[in-house]
């Protein structure tokens, strides 16, 4: 989801972001050679990668269906009510009555904005809602410059926190879905399978872009 108004990118160079946690790599179980044998593959298929690396995401928790073990701070206190990890502190202010705007204190972009919401019950492996999309997109139309927001629902997803959150960064260059800014664009050919709906700007309400995320599900 980018934000909505026209936008002047022409580019339909193919970019696939990473976002590499470097703890997790000393913890992975897969082989060396079958990894940079994959790698290979796929830049040799004409994809273009960007790599990101940074000590933010050294520390980030990684997801637990488990109860959060009491340290000596008094975190879980700042925590509200079901949510699984603190942003006292990075909290920028209520979106909405459903949505609250935090800073990413794990980023891998600056900024790195999250939609969390104010009901901490609400989890990351739920669908989008109503209210979630009217929060991203009021955000997004505020906003000056280009951003993106995504969704990475559940642990299969790529998702560290429980607590249902939208992420918001600038949009970057050369983005992988930007052929979508050209009447003419053609997708980029990727080694996975992915779908993607071109929105009518005269036609685009939060309440028609949550039955094209519904479809798109189907």
């Amino acid at each position: 989801m980018v934000k909505p108004s026209p936008s002047n990118h022409n580019s339909t160079h193919s970019n696939t972001g990473i976002a590499l946690n470097a703890s997790a790599l000393q913890k992975t179980t897969m082989n060396e050679s079958f990894v940079l044998s994959e790698f290979d593959r796929l830049v040799n298929s004409d994809l273009k990668f960007q790599f990101l690396l940074t000590s933010a995401l050294a520390n980030k928790p990684t997801i637990s269906l488990k109860a959060p073990a009491i340290n000596g701070t008094n975190e879980l206190d700042h925590k509200r009510e079901k949510s699984d990890i603190s942003t006292h502190g990075f909290e920028i202010g209520e979106i909405s009555t459903s949505n609250l705007l935090v800073a990413n204190k794990f980023c891998w972009a600056r900024p790195h904005l999250m939609l969390i919401t104010s009901d901490g019950y609400q989890r990351q492996y739920e669908g989008l809602n109503l209210n979630d999309i009217k929060s991203v997109w009021f955000r997004l139309s505020a906003l000056d410059t280009e951003y993106v927001a995504f969704y990475n629902c559940g642990q299969d997803g790529g998702c560290s926190r429980l607590h249902k959150h939208l992420q918001l960064i600038p949009t970057p260059p050369n983005l992988f879905a930007s052929f979508l800014d050209s009447e003419d664009g053609q997708p980029p050919q990727v080694p996975f399978e992915w779908f993607y709906h071109r929105l009518n700007p005269h036609d685009s309400t939060p309440e028609r872009l949550l039955d094209i995320y519904y479809h798109l599900l189907e």
